[in-house]
């Protein structure tokens, strides 16, 4: 785990995809991949960010909704 994430209060990460819809070499990265390094690091709550334009709101709030479900009491996932 890279240090400069342990124990933050606020982890953004770049959730361009879903693990599902990711492109390995196109330097992004999916929100699944966010939360594991999350967890890892002990992060208070995760701020994702940057997702696939292709994507309709309310694709993105099932995303998001999954997201707080798998973190759960760890913390708060936006």
């Amino acid at each position: 785990m890279p240090s400069f994430a342990r124990n933050s209060s606020l982890l953004i990460w770049n959730a361009n995809f879903t693990k599902a819809d990711n492109h390995p070499g196109w330097g992004q990265s999916a929100w699944e991949e966010g939360l594991a390094l999350g967890r890892a690091a002990g992060a208070e709550r995760i701020l994702m960010t940057h997702y696939a334009r292709d994507y309709q709101d309310a694709f993105l709030q099932e995303q998001e909704r999954l997201a707080q479900q798998e973190y759960g009491a760890r913390g708060k996932v936006w």
